[in-house]
């Protein structure tokens, strides 16, 4: 496994490496509120991009995941509650003592 991963980061980095000396022209860069413009390389547009893309995805998982958390936390409580609900009858129901019920 740690071979594995070893090429595949190897191979990760070529490509990487490969990519930004096939694209390392300048490329303008404008935003809406920015004044003027500034030249950078467009490997770094694409590969900021790519990490940018990234780093959204990994922040909207781990809201999700703390939600879903949140909810399994939630309806663990409410089994254990109905758990002890369930040992409190059948206690009640071994020991014959039916408090709400009268005998006619």
């Amino acid at each position: 496994m740690r071979i594995l991963k070893a090429l595949l980061l190897g191979l990760l980095l070529f490509v990487i490496v490969t990519f930004s000396m096939k694209n390392a022209g300048n490329v303008s860069v404008r935003y809406f509120g920015l004044t003027g413009a500034f030249e950078i390389p467009l490997f770094l547009v694409v590969l900021l991009s790519v990490f940018l893309g990234m780093f959204i995805g990994t922040m909207v998982d781990l809201f999700k995941r703390y939600g879903l958390k949140k909810a399994i936390q939630q309806q663990q409580n409410i089994m254990d509650e109905l758990q002890r609900e369930i040992r409190s009858v059948r206690n009640r129901m071994l020991t014959g003592s039916d408090d709400g019920e009268k005998d006619t």
